[in-house]
């Protein structure tokens, strides 16, 4: 840097006013002003403009002399970048089951409020019967003791009655592996699907015949009787850390996939009308107990089910929807490949939809539907429909794209299903698709 002059030389002109010295309002000192008004006059003005060299405390006496009219304030530094735009809020998520108290009573349709094509429309006593066993849900909150639901003897009929049908299909019996002793008790055409699934090979995932066996071999499941949520959490939170909340009908795909995400499943306690024992349109203690908690017993699925709900925690509208429908795909209406080049059963079942309904199971495993009790109502959705043979697809991460952008009945049987290789492979899809859901 150049040095400057003590003070003003016969070679320079005066300073113009707006320059001249003049003391700091601040500190009552002239000498930042004068150096600034030489430098001026040396054609150094340039100077007052760079930061860079200002001894410290020339900031300071640069603006005190410029709000005084002594000196003008230096040319503003070229404008920096913009900063980059901040993180997109993520959205408010459970992340303990206690949190979950807050989204338990949003449910988008509650146990007692049935549409008018439900079984149960009509029946008075079936809808204020819903009613109570949902008050009960809605008062739950986290700690408190689960509800015990007194069942009357019509509904643990037809807990009975499903139980015997899916006993059959999946050839497992009340004690253990087979399941003659309750296809015997349905007749001849029971009797005979029975026979052919265990001739063919089990046609449900054999983790899962294995975890039912497990429970009821410990006293948690029975066709006698239907079990209470309380000795249902307990077995499944000894095996994979999971628990059971009730709730009183179905939640948003949000709530229900964030609940997913911490580790708790939202059961329903009430039953199916008996007038379709074999098949319901929406989730019930059936559902529920025979279909999900056998499988969330076991660590491959458990981990499929908290995989897709932590992808739910905070995402977008449009990923919770794409979620959704790879969720009903799999955990709901998944199968398996069997093998069917031994002679055994080409596809075996692994949905809870499927595992819960001995109409839908048999179609989708390609079984000869069971045989429906005496005046039982039979209407559009308990039945296969005009063509009975579904359209059965791979389930690979290229084909997760269609899964997910593919609509889907809700209250008749699926027309088409996604065959798995092994629950292994089912998880490793989900968890791929999963990790580009949370990238997003």
């Amino acid at each position: 840097m150049l040095p400057l002059p003590d003070g003003p030389t016969d070679a320079c002109p005066p300073p113009p006013p707006l320059l001249r010295p003049s003391p700091c309002p601040l500190c009552k000192s002239s000498i930042m002003s004068a150096l600034l008004a030489t430098a001026v006059r040396r054609g150094l003005s340039r100077w007052a403009a760079v930061p860079s060299p200002l001894p410290p405390g020339a900031r300071h006496h640069l603006a005190a002399s410029a709000a005084s009219g002594g000196v003008a304030a230096p040319a503003p530094a070229p404008a920096a970048a913009p900063p980059p735009p901040p993180p997109r809020r993520r959205r408010w998520y459970p992340t303990t089951p206690a949190d979950l108290d807050t989204v338990a009573a949003r449910t988008l349709q509650a146990g007692d409020d049935l549409s008018s094509d439900h079984p149960g429309f009509a029946d008075a006593a079936y809808r204020s019967r819903r009613a109570a066993i949902t008050a009960a849900a809605a008062r739950y909150r986290w700690g408190d003791p689960l509800p015990v639901v007194a069942y009357a003897p019509a509904e643990t009929a037809t807990w009975t009655a499903v139980w015997a049908q899916l006993a059959a299909l999946r050839a497992v019996g009340g004690g253990g592996s087979g399941g003659g002793a309750a296809a015997a008790a349905m007749g001849g055409a029971a009797a005979a699907a029975a026979a052919a699934a265990a001739a063919r090979g089990r046609v449900v995932a054999p983790e899962y015949a294995a975890a039912v066996e497990g429970a009821v071999a410990e006293g948690v499941l029975s066709g006698d009787a239907i079990p209470q949520l309380g000795g249902v959490d307990a077995w499944l939170h000894d095996r994979t850390g999971w628990r059971v909340r009730p709730v009183g009908g179905l939640l948003s795909p949000r709530d229900f996939l964030n609940g997913l995400g911490a580790k708790v499943f939202h059961a329903t306690q009430y039953i199916r009308h008996p007038s379709v024992p074999g098949y319901t349109p929406e989730p019930d203690v059936i559902h529920e107990l025979l279909g999900h908690v056998p499988l969330l017993s076991i660590p491959a699925f458990a981990g499929l089910n908290e995989t897709i709900g932590i992808a739910s925690r905070g995402a977008r509208d449009d990923a919770i929807e794409r979620l959704a429908r790879l969720y009903w795909f799999t955990v709901e209406f998944g199968l398996l490949w069997g093998d069917a080049a031994a002679g055994g059963a080409p596809y075996r079942a692994y949905g809870a939809g499927l595992l819960s309904s001995p109409g839908e199971l048999a179609r989708a495993v390609g079984l000869p539907a069971p045989p429906t009790a005496e005046g039982e109502d039979v209407r559009e959705g308990a039945s296969p429909p005009a063509n009975p043979e579904p359209d059965r697809r791979p389930l690979t991460l290229e084909a997760v794209a269609e899964v997910v952008a593919s609509s889907y009945p809700v209250t008749s049987f699926q027309r088409v299903y996604y065959v798995a290789q092994g629950l292994e492979g089912a998880a490793d899809v989900v968890a791929a698709y999963a990790r580009q859901v949370q990238a997003e």
